[in-house]
């Protein structure tokens, strides 16, 4: 038996979303989901990985006003909520056997 690894190129589509106060934190979420999903969907060890193309699917802002006392001090919050799918290029080292 001999071990050999070798390096593959894999494109795929995942659809992640993200969330934040902002629309900044959102798309940093977005991203980062992008990251932990491919960890996911992948067998061997990541070496690269590229966003080829960025479509976002939905895209929704919450904000709330928090009152304290009834009318004084009112507080605005918002949350943004941001779901895409993201054309991605992984190359990866898989680790593979071959018997002979």
């Amino acid at each position: 038996m001999s071990s050999e690894n070798v390096l593959k190129t894999i494109h795929k589509s995942l659809k992640v979303s993200g969330l934040g106060k902002s629309h900044r934190e959102a798309l940093t979420d977005v991203f980062k989901n992008i990251r932990n999903e491919a960890y996911k969907e992948t067998d061997g060890y990541l070496v690269e990985l590229h966003v080829t193309a960025l479509f976002i699917d939905k895209e929704e802002k919450t904000e709330t006003v928090k009152r304290f006392l009834g009318l004084i001090l009112p507080v605005t919050h918002e949350f943004h909520r941001i779901s895409v799918t993201a054309e991605v290029e992984i190359k990866i080292i898989s680790t593979g056997e071959n018997k002979l």
